[in-house]
């Protein structure tokens, strides 16, 4: 069984449902059947009447190019092969081309009472068929006679035309021509071409009864149209038995011009193997001489390059002798190499004072390298060396006396550098965004006034709108400006690491001065250092002295040579003098000068103390000055010290760059070498190649010559042996129109679509419900009601209606999946079914069930008045119940037009409560039709319910799949006979 879903899975439909439809619908296919074929037989009929000549001709060409027959054979493509290029020449423009120009196919002249339609198709074709029905050998149609014929017709056009041409009595013709064509109208006389704009003919006179005012068509067409049209017509076929004949068949309304365009055919074909022939014949004659001379060519550059290759050789190396030329580039090639050693081991002793720490450099050959210039680096480095580490270890003591400043200056270093790393970063981004074209972030480095950038982004600002040229020019110097800070906070970073590794101060105003000049002023601090030191030790050794009241203070010019010192001693020395005197001093006198000598000792004591003081503190300045001498001496040597190893690095990467260029043009000669030695055998080989050449040039020419005599003697016997076997014989009857075939095919494809129509017209109204689709669509079905018990022969049940209504009793008194409540409430909804209650009510007697029937059917029940009708009407308290052999049962009552709102009343529902007391099942018995208001209305009140179905659509049944799957009704369906309702 089929089936078929759409996407909602609602659609569901058998093959039994299709053969059902398909009975039911079987006179609307009958009809397109008989429809579609009368119109196979119209279209037969109306068919213009032809005749079909035949010929056959015999194929020998070779239109497999060099591939033999043979081999053609063998690939077992030789059949399709000759048969599609025969039918593509056959019915190539080439060769029709020819045959329409020889039978003047590209008009047709056509007298206007010959003009055939539909009538006169359809009465030819009848008798044509009535004539093939009977066998008869008469001919059924006169041949068709034009009192004109038409003659050297020649059209240039692109569009087809169709010329009125009509006998005058002068023994003339006038043509017209539409009035859409260049051509003109115009009067021709018979036997003399009639020339128009791009059109030329000539009309004879075949017969004497042409008349006056009697009117012609003639229907002139392109000559591309006419060919391709001609092509369609023409059969080319091979016959089966022998693959080598074609059969060649021409359909045409003139019995005669179809048998001639045939045999024309195929004498033009003829006419074009010959013609083909010839030319492939002078073709390979002409290719013979051109290989010819293209040999010979050949061998004449060939012989001239060895030449010149023999006098470039011995341009280049000089030697004719290949062995003495061997020798020269082996030894070239082995003092190369040694070069090449020498070189790489050159590179890697460079490469290793690159990397490490060495003193001294040596050469591995005298003329290799250059050891005095590294040598007289790596000698200065080490002095610088020598005196880095004397000055660190002096600082290192003197460092230890000024804790205190040496931990400011470190901060100081620090902040220094942090800020300098801070300007650098805050630089990049200035940069950044500034060839991004974004405006600067905020930062330190703009607001600082020692910088100009932030100058420089108002000047650009400002040159923006105003001067574009100027603006750029103005960029490019800020890029400059840019370029030259980064490198200043660079080179002050290095500096400040500097520092700070080897535990320098600032050199403060001794900042840019030379390795030189610190050294001079560090010499003449030092001597100005001793100065004072010995000037200090000597005036303490005077105030020593000064001390002893012996000592004399005139010896202290010697030593004293500043002003105040000389004058006082100058003083003291008068007082001396005059204390000597004593003759012509009193005693009181000379304690006063006594004591007047004393207090110039103790004034020039103090003087000199003084002095002490004041040079402890120049020598303090001078010793601090010596310091920071020191620091910027140091600093100065790492300066150096560094530059003298970029100068080495430079050095060396210059010197490894020549030894690499130096290699790569030993490598480049060793591979020159290579390839002249690599060429040494090529004036053997080339030698042997010209004597191999001779040999060849002259078999080639010898098997071309072969081959062309061949090809012409075989291409000859094809032309020969291509040719008719049966020419086309004039056809006596036209072809017999396939009456029968047509018709068959039409009612075929009318039934087809007669079907197809039925089919789809149920698929979009809805597909009438079935037991099949039922069952697919998920829904439990009890079984079908036979015609018999649908026609109404209750007291004759069958079998199977039996066995229907037990599975529906079966069904309805189980209970619900999952749910252990009784099921006593039964509602049949038999629609336009059979009223089968009494019989299913019959089933539960028969197991001594009380039960009890409610006849819901208000529209076609007889009035009583105490039946359902009155009790819901409320005219009484309580409906009669009647007793019958099937139970008892409560009839309608009546008719009444709103039997769905008294059923869904409260008086309804209390009566089925109250019968449920008295009785096991309750059977209420409803004709509404399934998808009524009625039947939704009844459902709630009971707990299983039986459908009846017949003529209803799937999708009117999607209440009742929804119903069966609230899992409180149980709901099942049985199936009427539809076509005995």
């Amino acid at each position: 069984m089929s089936k078929t879903t759409d996407k909602d899975d609602k659609l569901l439909i058998t093959s039994s449902d299709i053969l059902s439809l398909f009975r039911r619908s079987k006179k609307r296919i009958l009809y397109f059947s008989l429809f579609f074929g009368v119109l196979g037989v119209l279209f037969t009929l109306i068919r213009p009447v032809v005749y079909n000549a035949e010929a056959t001709f015999r194929e020998k060409s070779n239109k497999s190019g060099n591939i033999s027959t043979s081999l053609i054979e063998l690939l077992g493509s030789d059949s399709n092969t000759q048969e599609n290029e025969a039918s593509s020449l056959f019915k190539s423009r080439k060769i029709l081309q020819d045959v329409v120009e020889k039978l003047h196919l590209q008009g047709h002249l056509q007298q206007d009472c010959e003009m055939e339609g539909w009538g006169s198709n359809i009465k030819n074709n009848l008798l044509i068929f009535k004539r093939a029905f009977f066998k008869s050998s008469h001919p059924v149609l006169p041949d068709i006679h034009c009192p004109i014929q038409l003659s050297s017709l020649n059209y240039s056009g692109e569009i087809p035309l169709t010329l009125t041409i009509t006998i005058n009595d002068d023994d003339s013709f006038h043509v017209k021509a539409p009035s859409n064509s260049k051509i003109t109208e115009n009067k021709g006389e018979f036997e003399l071409p009639f020339i128009s704009n791009q059109l030329s003919f000539t009309l004879t006179k075949v017969s004497d009864k042409l008349k006056p005012s009697q009117t012609f068509f003639l229907t002139v067409k392109p000559l591309v149209a006419t060919c391709d049209e001609l092509s369609k017509k023409l059969e080319v076929e091979t016959v089966k038995t022998d693959k080598g004949v074609l059969k060649l068949s021409y359909m045409d309304r003139d019995r005669h011009r179809s048998s001639i365009f045939i045999n024309t055919t195929m004498e033009c074909y003829q006419n074009y193997l010959k013609k083909n022939h010839d030319r492939l014949a002078l073709i390979q004659i002409d290719y013979l001489q051109d290989r010819q001379n293209q040999l010979g060519e050949k061998l004449a550059d060939l012989m001239k390059k060895h030449a010149d290759f023999l006098k470039d050789d011995l341009f280049n190396s000089g030697f004719v002798d290949s062995n003495k030329e061997m020798d020269f580039l082996a030894k070239s090639q082995h003092e190369y190499r040694d070069k090449l050693l020498a070189n790489e081991l050159e590179l890697k002793r460079l490469e290793n004072v690159q990397s490490s720490n060495y003193v001294y450099y040596d050469s591995y050959r005298l003329h290799e390298g250059d050891s005095q210039t590294i040598n007289t680096v790596l000698t200065e480095i080490r002095h610088l060396k020598q005196r880095r580490d004397g000055l660190e270890i002096e600082l290192q003591k003197k460092t230890a006396l000024k804790k205190d400043s040496l931990h400011f200056s470190l901060d100081k270093q620090l902040d220094e550098l942090k800020e300098t790393q801070q300007h650098m970063v805050d630089l990049q981004d200035v940069m950044d965004r500034f060839h991004q074209n974004l405006p600067p972030s905020p930062s330190l480095l703009l607001s600082d006034p020692r910088f100009l950038i932030q100058n420089w982004f108002e000047r650009l600002n400002d040159l923006e709108n105003i001067d574009p040229i100027e603006w750029q020019k103005s960029r490019e110097n800020f890029l400059y400006y840019l370029g030259n800070l980064e490198r200043l906070f660079s080179v002050y970073e290095k500096i400040l690491q500097t520092r700070l590794t080897h535990q320098q101060s600032s050199s403060g105003e001794y900042q840019g001065i030379n390795l030189k000049i610190a050294e001079e002023l560090y010499v003449d601090y030092s001597k100005r250092l001793i100065d004072l030191e010995a000037t200090i030790r000597q005036n303490l050794f005077f105030i020593t002295q000064m001390e002893n009241e012996n000592f004399e203070v005139t010896s202290l010019s010697a030593g004293l040579i500043d002003p105040i010192s000389q004058e006082m001693i100058k003083k003291a020395s008068h007082l001396v003098l005059t204390l000597k005197d004593q003759n012509n001093q009193s005693v009181k006198e000379q304690e006063r000068l006594k004591n007047e000598l004393a207090l110039q000792r103790t004034f020039l004591t103090l003087h000199l103390k003084q002095m002490i003081e004041l040079m402890e503190l120049n020598k303090k300045l001078i010793n601090e000055k010596i310091y920071v001498l020191q620091n910027v001496s140091l600093e100065l040597i790492h300066q150096q010290m560094s530059l003298l190893e970029n100068t080495l690095k430079d050095y060396v990467e210059s010197r490894l760059e020549n030894l690499r260029q130096e290699r790569v043009l030993i490598r480049q000669h060793l591979r020159n070498i290579h390839k002249e030695m690599g060429g040494l055998p090529q004036k053997w080989v080339a030698e042997q190649q010209i004597d191999q050449e001779l040999q060849t040039n002259r078999l080639i020419v010898e098997e071309i010559a072969k081959m062309v005599e061949s090809k012409n003697i075989s291409h000859n016997l094809e032309m020969i042996q291509s040719a008719p076997i049966d020419l086309s014989v004039t056809p006596v009857h036209p072809v017999t129109p396939k009456l029968i075939p047509f018709a068959l095919l039409g009612s075929l494809f009318g039934g087809m679509l007669g079907a197809g129509l039925t089919l789809g017209s149920t698929l979009k109204k809805g597909l009438t419900i079935s037991q099949d689709n039922l069952k697919l669509l998920g829904h439990h079905v009890s079984g079908v009601l036979s015609s018999s018990y649908c026609e109404g022969f209750q007291n004759m049940i069958f079998n199977d209606d039996l066995e229907t209504l037990r599975r529906l009793r079966s069904f309805l008194v189980s209970p619900l999946e999952g749910s252990s409540i009784r099921i006593n409430k039964l509602l049949l909804i038999e629609g336009m079914g059979p009223d089968y209650s009494s019989d299913l009510a019959n089933l539960f007697v028969k197991k001594g069930k009380k039960i009890i029937r409610i006849l819901l059917n208000f529209g076609q029940a007889e009035t009583s008045s105490n039946g359902l009708l009155q009790y819901l009407e409320g005219q009484i308290e309580f409906p009669s119940i009647e007793k019958t052999v099937y139970g008892d049962q409560i009839v309608a009552g009546g008719m009444s037009r709103y039997s769905a709102e008294l059923l869904s009343s409260k008086s309804f529902e209390d009566l089925i409560q109250e019968l449920q007391k008295q009785y096991d099942y309750i059977i209420g018995v409803s004709p509404a039709f399934p998808i009524s208001a009625e039947a939704e209305s009844l459902i709630p009140l009971f707990n299983s319910v039986a459908v009846s179905v017949s003529k209803e659509k799937v999708e009117e049944l999607d209440f009742y799949a929804r119903l069966s799957r609230d899992n409180k009704h149980k709901v099942t369906f049985i199936v009427v006979d539809s076509d005995m309702i």
